[in-house]
């Protein structure tokens, strides 16, 4: 992974950036099948289309119940946009962490 620098605070879904200027989104799960936060601005449930892209990567850090360092994975934006699933809720998109994601994704540490 590219060493990364703490995105300026306030800034939509992006954690960090990449000394390209790559953009990350990172979020921490705790349980296999679990829901990341949610993502805002990335688009409705009307199937309104996306035109700008709001960051490359997803970094998802799972962690066990003890708060051991389980997993890190690594989505790329298209990813992002086969996966994402609608929180009615909050009105915004989240991940789950399934089978089919995990088969398809960058498994950074495991």
């Amino acid at each position: 992974m590219p060493n990364l620098q703490v995105a300026s605070e306030g800034t939509q879904n992006v954690d960090a950036l990449s000394r390209k200027g790559e953009r990350y989104s990172i979020k921490t799960i705790s349980e296999p099948g679990a829901t990341t936060g949610v993502f805002y601005g990335c688009g409705d449930n009307e199937g309104e289309n996306i035109i700008e892209k709001k960051f490359e990567y997803i970094i998802i850090v799972q962690i066990a119940k003890d708060f051991t360092l389980k997993k890190i994975i690594e989505l790329t934006w298209d990813q992002f946009l086969k996966y994402r699933r609608w929180h009615s809720t909050m009105r915004a998109w989240n991940l789950s962490l399934t089978r089919e994601l995990l088969s398809s994704a960058k498994v950074v540490k495991e």
